[in-house]
Order: C-alpha cells, then sequence, then structure tokens
C-alpha cells in the first residue's frame, strides 16, 4: 500500500490577514495532497511557535491561549481522562483505521465523524433509549439544538419516574424498586407504560418541580406549560415512530383527541410600543464599544424581517444581491425540517442597515465570507450554537442597559425586535399573510400569535368608528 502521510499546516489563502492564517490537516496520499479544515484561525506569530513545539509543550509557558491551542493541535495527557487526542493524532488515527481502503472521501467522512457516538438500535421498546437514539441522531446531523431537547426529556422522565413511589409505580404498571443500587435496571421504561394516566402524572408533576435545580441538593422549580408542551412534543415524535415501527399499535398510542392532549401554553409576545421604538432609532451609543454593537445588531434585526440572532450569524456574501439592494436567507430553525419547502425569505437592505453592515464586514467581500465576522474559522455546529448563544447574551445584556437609560418599560432583548418588526407591519396595514411570508412562517396561525396587542390609541382609532 502506497504510504499516507499527515501534518499541520496554516492556509493564508483564503483570510484577507496577513497576519492571520487557518490550521488545516494536509493529507498526501500518491502524490496528492489534499487539505481538510481544522476551522482554527491563528495568528502567524502562534503559528511559528507551535511549529517550533511540535512535541511536548514547554512548562515555563503559561499563556493559557497558546496552551489550549497547541493541545487541540497536538493532544496532551489529563490526569483523570487520560490521553486527549488533538487533531494530528486524529488524521493519524483514521489513516491507520482505514489502512488498504483509504481514500481521500473516506478521510473526509471519518473526520467529520470522529468520535461520535454510534446510535444503539437495541432496547427498541425503550422509551429513554429512543429519545437518547433521537438525540444521538440530531448531533450526527448538526442540529444541536434539537439534540439538546431529546436528552432533556430523557433526563425529566428519569427524574420523574425515579421519584414515584411503590404505590404510584404500581398503579402506573411499573416495577416496584426494592433497593436502589449504582447499576440497577430500574431506569428502563417501555413505550407501553407511558399511558394516558402516566403522562397527566407526569404533567402534573412538572408544574410542580418539573424545573431541575442547578445546585447540588437544591429545590426543583416549577416548570411552565411552554416548557412542558415542547419536551411532550418531543416525547410524541419518539412515540410516532414507534408506532411506524411497530412497536406499538394505534390502540397503544397515548396522545390525541380523547387521549393525552398537549398543553398548549403561550408566552406573551410584548412588541414595543412605536414611541419606544423611535427612542432605540436616534439614540447615540458610545461608538465602538459593546453598547453599539448591541443596538446595531438589535436594529438590524428589526429593520430586516426580524432576522434572528443564528441567521444573522450565518448571513455570508453570497446571500446579499447588491444589484437588487436585497439579501436572501432561508431561517436555521427549518431549513432542515422542511427540506421541500425552502422558500427563501427576501430582505431589502436599506441605508440604516448598510452603514450597520459596514461597520462590521470585512473589505473583502469574498462569496463564502461570513457578513458578520462572529463565526469565522468555526468549524463544528455545537460551537457555532456557543457562539451564537454568546453573542444574543451579550446583545440583550446591553440592550437592557439601553432600556434602563431611555426609560423604556419592556424587556429590550432580541425577540423583542422581531415581534416589534412584525407588529409594527400590523399596525400599518399589513396583511398577516404577508407578514408571516417575511418572518418566514408557513401557517397563518403562527403568525397571529406572533403578533403583539394593539396600543390604547389604536383600539381608540377603531372603537371610535362604531
Amino acid at each position: 500500500m502506497t504510504k499516507v502521510t499527515t501534518a499541520l499546516v496554516l492556509d493564508q489563502k483564503k483570510v484577507q490577514d496577513p497576519e492571520l492564517g487557518i490550521i488545516k490537516i494536509r493529507v498526501t496520499y500518491q502524490r496528492e495532497k489534499r487539505f481538510f479544515t481544522t476551522g482554527m484561525k491563528v495568528a502567524y506569530t502562534d503559528w511559528q511557535r507551535l511549529e517550533r513545539m511540535k512535541g511536548e509543550l514547554d512548562n515555563r509557558i503559561k499563556d493559557e491561549n497558546f496552551i489550549g491551542l497547541h493541545r487541540s493541535c497536538y493532544g496532551y495527557k489529563d490526569t483523570r481522562k487520560g490521553y486527549i487526542e488533538g487533531w494530528l493524532d486524529k488524521a493519524r488515527a483514521i489513516v491507520e483505521q482505514l489502512g488498504p481502503n483509504f481514500s481521500f472521501d473516506s478521510f473526509k467522512t471519518q473526520l467529520a465523524n470522529y468520535g461520535k457516538v454510534e446510535v444503539d438500535h437495541t432496547k427498541q421498546g425503550d422509551v429513554i433509549q429512543a429519545l437518547i437514539n433521537k438525540q444521538t441522531a440530531m448531533q450526527g446531523q448538526e442540529r444541536i439544538g434539537t439534540a439538546s431537547l431529546y436528552g432533556l426529556v430523557a433526563k425529566s422522565l428519569l427524574r420523574f419516574v425515579e421519584q414515584l413511589p411503590n404505590k404510584d409505580r404500581l398503579q402506573l404498571g411499573l416495577p416496584p424498586i426494592q433497593k436502589r443500587a449504582a447499576t440497577d435496571e430500574t431506569h428502563e421504561l417501555s413505550f407501553k407504560q407511558v399511558t394516558i394516566d402516566f403522562l397527566n402524572r407526569y404533567e402534573s408533576w412538572m408544574l410542580h418541580e418539573g424545573k431541575a435545580s442547578q445546585k447540588p441538593n437544591g429545590k426543583a422549580q416549577p416548570a411552565s406549560l411552554t416548557t412542558i408542551g415542547i419536551y411532550c412534543r418531543h416525547l410524541r415524535a419518539v412515540f410516532n415512530q414507534a408506532k411506524d415501527k411497530g412497536i406499538i399499535t394505534n390502540l397503544e398510542y397515548p396522545f390525541g383527541r380523547n387521549r393525552y392532549v398537549i398543553p398548549a401554553g403561550r408566552t406573551p409576545k410584548k412588541a414595543l410600543a412605536k414611541i419606544d421604538i423611535e427612542k432605540i432609532k436616534v439614540f447615540q451609543p458610545e461608538p465602538d464599544s459593546q453598547e453599539q454593537r448591541a443596538h446595531d445588531l438589535w436594529l438590524f434585526t428589526y429593520y430586516c424581517s426580524g432576522l434572528n440572532m443564528a441567521d444573522l450569524c450565518r448571513l455570508r456574501w453570497r446571500d446579499v444581491d447588491i444589484k437588487a439592494n436585497c439579501f436572501f436567507f432561508v431561517r436555521q430553525k427549518t431549513k432542515l425540517t422542511r427540506k421541500g419547502d425552502r422558500m427563501p425569505i427576501r430582505v431589502p437592505l436599506r441605508d440604516e442597515t448598510w452603514a450597520i453592515i459596514n461597520r462590521y464586514s470585512d473589505k473583502g467581500r469574498d462569496p463564502d465570507t461570513y457578513v458578520f465576522s462572529f463565526l469565522e474559522g468555526t468549524q463544528t455546529e455545537k460551537r457555532a450554537k456557543q457562539i451564537v448563544e454568546q453573542v444574543v447574551k451579550q446583545t440583550n445584556k446591553w440592550m437592557r442597559r439601553i432600556g434602563q437609560k431611555l426609560n423604556i418599560d419592556g424587556d429590550l432583548v432580541t425577540y423583542t425586535a422581531r415581534h416589534s418588526y412584525a407588529t409594527t407591519l400590523l399596525r400599518n396595514g399589513a396583511p398577516v399573510s404577508m407578514i408571516g411570508q417575511q418572518i418566514g412562517h408557513t401557517q397563518s396561525r403562527s403568525t397571529e400569535h406572533y403578533l403583539g396587542a394593539f396600543e390604547d390609541e389604536d383600539v381608540q382609532i377603531y372603537l371610535n368608528s362604531l
């Protein structure tokens, strides 16, 4: 077999700044070279230091950022977890595993899925295992938020079942707990045991202590109807799969009319009053500050079809039509669940939004680069989600401070901008169907839930016409 070699190299071609580069894995096979990104953007000076220290890291180095970079590239020994592989270790392990079956395509696939847990297809009748399998499948599709929810539902069900006294367990058809041990099998819960009565009791428990404490030995708090609805819809999804596979029958299916009805808790959507929106528009934040960035991102959302932060951060220059003065996007929230109905949303650009773009975008407008550089160099969807969450957190923090300065009675978070966009259109006579199209809804009922209440002065105008 022809030998396959791997090495880490710095690619500076696709980075505008000559002092930066992206670390890539160079794989050489049959005199052909291919490059696979690690997603790590580094300074050229740090890369030179890495090149000098390919082996053991010098103990005299105290720079935490550089230590983390070196470990990501070349691995390290952890006193508790043993050896933690770096990118070069992973590449070499994949080459060894593929052996005579090596190809660049197979290497790429193995690298993308390295370390991911295989879905366990055993215990097909177990609800908890089905939820965990679903979580793993979503992780494989890089649907990190959805994956996290399936894991939370599994943990919630386990908490509910484990706290049930034997008397209640007997009524629900669950085996009694004689003596709990660390390795017992009381965690199993079959689909057939999750009945209408079970779900009603689960809902009641959730309303009292469904929100687990984040502190050790802390007291659980009530969960909202909205949370219960979200959890039960994810639970219903694995029941639908079980029914399709013949694991349960239609008679054993506990959801639906005259069975268990999932609660439809609804959080009031609070759009800002017109006068408060005008205050935000004319507010002058401190230049080149976190305050200005938050103010800019909030207004960009408000002006641009209620674009949420996940879609804003993923906006690339290939999505922008400069001649038509607009951009197009498919909502991150629905692009995987509605593959057959991916109608891009067209968002006109205006002077205010161009000014915001020009403050944060790089001078180069390569089609593959992001308009806002938050995710530049990010490789995994898990890391991208973490960055988006941090952008949202910081934006909300500073917008709340702006709200205090302006004496605005309302929570100035990013979602307020989205709700205010939709409600402002409604107040100005836009039809619900058009508003729904602009914010990415396929059903008018979803849009109606989104729209805030009319202001008192608007209501009075309508009443005066009687």
